[in-house]
């Protein structure tokens, strides 16, 4: 009985020994709070207004700035900055503005921050505004117009869809 009880043990033993040790990462980040965005400012529609096919009679006119604001409130403490990147489908033949999707033709629609005069586009720079310490908000102050492209024009309605995506630090 002993020696069988000293077989198990040295057969436990060496089990042990064939055993691999590994080694457990483990990675993550820690990142600020989210903010809320201001009813306001989600699902928002910008009216751009009526254009008229004589004031955008050749390619590379344009049409008034039309100012508009996104804002986010009730940021965390610790959330100091606020990062607005843009999305959306690139007009084919302006590679500064958005298409339309609307019936109309021949206009697509500028968007630029209304700081810097910086275009937002799909893939391009983000636009940072700081929280207020005070009212833990932020507003993102932005302009839009009409653009007329290198496609015939061609009277219809005028739709163009930007996504904006926040991100808090």
């Amino acid at each position: 009985m002993k020696k069988l009880l000293l077989l198990i043990m040295f057969a436990l033993g060496a089990h042990r020994a064939l055993a691999d040790d590994i080694n457990l990462q483990v990675n993550g980040a820690i990142i600020a709070s989210a903010c809320d965005v201001e009813s306001a400012s989600k699902n928002k529609t910008v009216d751009m207004g009526i254009a008229t096919a004589d004031a955008f009679s050749q390619p590379s006119t344009y049409g008034p700035w039309v100012p508009f604001e996104l804002s986010v409130m009730n940021c965390p403490v610790a959330t100091t900055a606020v990062d607005a990147t843009f999305s959306g489908e690139l007009d084919p033949t302006n590679s500064t503005a958005y298409r339309s999707t609307g019936t109309g033709k021949g206009l697509a629609l500028q968007l630029v921050d209304g700081k810097k005069n910086m275009y937002m586009l799909p893939g391009g720079d983000k636009y940072t505004e700081t929280v207020d310490e005070a009212t833990h908000s932020a507003t993102f102050q932005l302009r839009a117009r009409y653009v007329r492209t290198t496609e015939p024009l061609v009277p219809g309605t005028f739709e163009s869809a930007v996504q904006v995506t926040f991100t808090y630090r």
